[in-house]
């Protein structure tokens, strides 16, 4: 959804989504793994243009993941500023600033060799970790688009960016 208004222009999305999948192996007669997945976000921002060539945007995204095992495998919850400038017609630079809160349940159990802790002082089967961080990202973009046919919706970037997650393979 897209509301526009005196305070900018509003942007809202959300998804949801279930996965339940049984997976064969070749050699066996019975399903060998099995996955029962719910993942759901959203998103929240606001566009906020201060004159012709500044544009401000705002915003709040979350992303979850759970299982019928564990009811949370991962959490997301960010908020985000962005200041983009034209500087000159083709020239524009974007700096933006990105705080991540990221709770996570990893796996402390191990099948092999007859199944045990990975971390022994941790007698649980899942050990919830939190990770709180600051991602700056800028980037100074010069489009191509008018100098030439072939470079139409072409444009060189240059940029500072932390690109940072303690995620898993198993992703929201």
């Amino acid at each position: 959804m897209k509301q526009p208004t005196p305070i900018g222009s509003w942007t809202l999305g959300a998804y949801y989504t279930y996965e339940n999948q049984v997976f064969d192996f070749k050699d066996k007669d019975e399903p060998q793994a099995k996955t029962c997945y719910t993942s759901w976000g959203g998103k929240i921002q606001d566009d906020i243009e201060l004159f012709d060539d500044h544009l401000i945007t705002v915003g709040f995204d979350t992303a979850q993941l759970s299982s019928r095992h564990t009811r949370k495998i991962v959490e997301s919850y960010a908020g985000f500023i962005q200041d983009k400038w034209n500087i000159m017609p083709r020239l524009t630079l974007t700096a933006g600033l990105r705080h991540e809160d990221i709770s996570i349940n990893w796996s402390n159990w191990s099948s092999s060799e007859g199944g045990h802790y990975k971390d022994p002082a941790i007698q649980k089967e899942y050990i919830e970790r939190e990770y709180h961080q600051i991602v700056p990202k800028s980037f100074l973009t010069y489009e191509l688009d008018d100098l030439a046919d072939v470079l139409r919706d072409t444009s060189l970037s240059v940029g500072v960016s932390r690109i940072w997650t303690p995620r898993s393979f198993c992703e929201v």
